[in-house]
């Protein structure tokens, strides 16, 4: 049962975290003149910046994938507390 609440807790804050570092990204590409590479959204996200070109992002690129992190380690605890419930 308490593999199961960590789960949960743990997939829903990396599932939040996500979707804002998402919106924030999208928020911010609007407002960006200069961008290096084909995307002007993930430039936002995972780009680093380089002030002296102009180019800037917000390098959320840790937080980025540490919310994947949460959300896969959030499913691995609710899949190993329902393969414990089969046994």
């Amino acid at each position: 049962m308490n593999k199961s609440i960590a789960g949960a807790v743990l997939s829903t804050c990396g599932t939040i975290l996500f979707s804002s570092i998402l919106i924030s990204g999208a928020i911010f590409s609007s407002t960006m003149n200069g961008w290096s590479g084909s995307s002007k959204f993930w430039y936002a996200i995972l780009g680093k910046s380089v002030p002296d070109e102009g180019m800037t992002s917000m390098e959320l690129s840790f937080l980025f994938y540490f919310s994947i992190a949460l959300f896969l380690a959030g499913i691995v605890c609710l899949f190993w507390e329902q393969l414990k419930k089969m046994k």
